[in-house]
């Protein structure tokens, strides 16, 4: 792979921010395993509690996340999009490639933060679109899909960095509890097993016992005196 150019940091921060393993390992979207092996994104929620010394790495790292997600200005861009053309010129000439992809800068300028333009992403770019030369459009889905994991991330950095208090309250805001999360998560086990061997008596008694607990739980009418 072509090396590719340094990009400029923004104003106070010498290179783009690198999370350590253990607070990017915090940020991820948990997987749950199916019944079929396969793996399916879940919701990610702070946790109730925060390690003293993650709390505080994450609070560090604010600052140089929030310098970054700053909109992105057209030189940035240019030259990002401009290293990128090295990455795919294929059989088109290495100029002429560097030039298509640079008259999108003006139009992509303002629209993403600084951090979807660094030398990390640029790789990404390039595996995405190693088989063929970008459009337009497919620059801009790119980052999209970019620019709303990275907005994820630092607000769940931010969600760690949270006094416990604060944390406390958004987790009590969340419209769907970590039980609820866990009892959808064994209701779609019993229907895969169900889909795989088709007996459905278990989905069938899971349904009664559902609905019987919930006129157990109902209000009940006030009694007369």
């Amino acid at each position: 792979m072509p090396k590719v150019a340094q990009l400029p940091a923004p104003s106070g921060t010498g290179s783009s921010p690198s999370l350590s393993k253990r607070l990017s390992d915090a940020t991820k979207t948990p997987q749950t395993i199916l019944p079929d092996g396969t793996a399916q994104p879940s919701t990610w929620t702070p946790p109730e509690t925060v390690a003293p010394d993650l709390q505080r790495e994450a609070a560090a790292a604010l600052p140089a996340l929030a310098d970054w997600m700053r909109p992105a200005d057209e030189d940035t861009v240019r030259c990002w999009l401009a290293d990128l053309g090295i990455l795919v010129a294929g059989t088109m000439g290495v100029e002429e490639a560097r030039a298509k992809l640079g008259a999108y800068s003006r139009l992509l300028a303002d629209d993403y933060p600084r951090l979807a333009f660094t030398e990390r992403t640029l790789r990404a770019a390039g595996r995405r679109f190693n088989t063929y030369f970008p459009t337009f459009g497919k620059v801009a889905e790119f980052l999209d899909e970019l620019a709303v994991e990275l907005r994820t991330k630092v607000n769940r950095v931010q969600a760690l960095a949270a006094p416990p208090r604060q944390r406390q309250r958004e987790a009590e805001d969340e419209p769907v509890s970590l039980e609820q999360r866990q009892r959808m998560g064994e209701l779609f086990g019993i229907l895969g097993k169900a889909l795989t061997s088709g007996d459905w008596s278990a989905v069938d008694a899971e349904c009664q016992r559902i609905e019987a607990r919930d006129k157990w739980n109902a209000p009940q009418p006030p009694t007369k005196p």
